[in-house]
């Protein structure tokens, strides 16, 4: 009988333990589960609206990361870099202009997924279904100023994100499949411009 209070005592403590776990903490250990992995390649479909004029764009996309370096393939364009330079492909332009991985700002939102940033302030919000957890990330100033993330619980994979942005937009995220550890070119986040000779280059560095 002793024996089974302690059993039962330590799954009390586990599962407070577990309660007891933060926003932050929690979101923390969804990053370090996609950041364990060498890389990891998800599709997805977004819808970008505003709250005033009501209209909204739906596009469907592919993102692979890796460290730093990422392509990201969205409608007729590329958004390629290996964490130093940044390429950005307007396919049917024929066209793609260069610029400096630090620069840039468009790729934020899927960057987020492997960066904890303490700019924002974190909290769970309503519960969307069993075994899903929702958070939401504020910061006024920002130029994503809230997301509202929802998360499988056990498999800590991020399943739709809800970004509201400074200019009114709102953007969707809803994220189809996560697949980890691909085998890639060592060339896959490079933009190969032999390979594009009627593309015209626009250095912007």
């Amino acid at each position: 009988m002793k024996r089974h209070f302690i059993l039962i005592g330590f799954m009390l403590m586990a599962s407070m333990s577990n309660a007891q776990e933060t926003a932050g903490e929690f979101i923390k250990r969804v990053i370090n589960q996609l950041n364990s992995h060498q890389n990891y390649e998800i599709t997805f479909d977004y819808e970008v609206g505003n709250s005033v004029t009501t209209v909204s764009e739906k596009e469907s996309g592919k993102a692979t990361l890796q460290g730093e370096a990422y392509k990201l393939e969205i409608a007729d364009q590329q958004i390629i870099s290996d964490g130093k330079t940044l390429w950005t492909y307007l396919i049917e332009d024929e066209e793609v202009m260069v610029g400096n991985a630090t620069d840039e700002s468009l790729i934020t939102p899927i960057k987020m997924l492997t960066t904890y940033d303490k700019s924002y302030s974190m909290k769970y919000v309503k519960q969307a279904a069993k075994g899903k957890k929702c958070v939401e990330m504020l910061n006024p100033q920002g130029e994503f100023k809230r997301i509202t993330l929802t998360i499988d619980e056990k498999k800590l994979e991020i399943e739709k994100a809800k970004i509201e942005l400074q200019s009114g937009d709102e953007m969707v995220v809803t994220i189809n499949s996560y697949s980890y550890d691909k085998k890639l070119d060592a060339n896959f986040f490079i933009f190969n411009e032999k390979e594009h000779k009627n593309v015209d280059v626009i250095d912007m560095r």
